[in-house]
């Protein structure tokens, strides 16, 4: 990739129709995939901007779910068994 590829979070930012600060989340949450922290800048690939799709509100991811059901199978477990 050649350093035109990427953007900074601010391009991003304006790209997207977000805010920075946003931005920087969803690079700090690995949403946007490639994203590099330099210094205290982010730069994103171009093509992972674009490619960004918002999660629907209030609806978990299936991984989120799956978590959930672990955890209460697990805590159910514990208090059969202490």
């Amino acid at each position: 990739m050649d350093i035109e590829d990427f953007v900074t979070a601010a391009e991003a930012a304006a790209l997207m129709g977000r805010g920075v600060n946003l931005v920087g989340k969803l690079c700090q949450a690995g949403r946007l995939p490639g994203a590099r922290k330099v210094g205290t800048n982010w730069f994103i690939p171009r093509a992972s901007v674009l490619a960004y799709r918002p999660r629907k509100r209030g609806r978990k991811t299936q991984k989120e779910r799956d978590k959930k059901v672990l955890e209460e199978f697990l805590s159910s477990e514990l208090a059969k068994n202490p």
